[in-house]
């Protein structure tokens, strides 16, 4: 049910092209960056105002000048309501570039329901979904190594904590 889902199946998948999603998103919002006025910060930035998981105060809205003073400025904050009037167009535009839908091979697009029965009649679908494979492969060799990093520092950690428990209690025995 997920795009990545079915993408990692290497099934190829028909999306609507750029404009079309754009008046789709307007309609019934859908997206990571699209959260319909529910969204509040979870980062602990120090702030003491940020409400426990379950309150009702994280469905506020971000405040508008979010981010703050010494975050990366963006042409557009990457949260937005989706269900405003104006409906937020630049922004969808500029966030759907960055989608999985736009960087990852493979995917086609139709800008029409004829032309959506036309690329299904015609496309070839061993070679889509051999290209969707082959960067799937490379996605993944690149995932492996991230997570292959953190677990080395998560074991480090770990065992520089035994090393300094098992002095420490070396220490208290030799007290004793």
């Amino acid at each position: 049910h997920k795009f990545t889902e079915h993408y990692a199946m290497a099934m190829p998948i028909w999306v609507p092209a750029k404009v079309w999603a754009y008046r789709l998103q307007m309609l019934i919002p859908w997206g990571m960056v699209s959260y319909s006025g529910t969204w509040h910060p979870t980062v602990d930035d120090g702030d003491d105002h940020t409400p426990p998981p379950g309150d009702p105060a994280r469905l506020r809205a971000p405040s508008e000048d979010w981010p703050q003073s010494g975050s990366p400025q963006l042409a557009h904050p990457p949260f937005y309501n989706a269900q405003t009037v104006p409906y937020p167009l630049t922004k969808v535009a500029y966030w759907y570039e960055f989608s999985e839908f736009i960087a990852y091979p493979g995917v086609q697009s139709f800008a029409s329901m004829p032309a959506l029965l036309s690329g299904l009649a015609g496309a070839d679908l061993f070679q889509i979904s051999g290209e969707m494979r082959r960067f799937r492969a490379e996605l993944w060799k690149t995932t492996r190594a991230v997570y292959a990093a953190a677990a080395s520092e998560l074991a480090a950690v770990a065992a520089e904590a035994q090393r300094r428990a098992e002095a420490e209690a070396e220490h208290r025995g030799s007290e004793a």
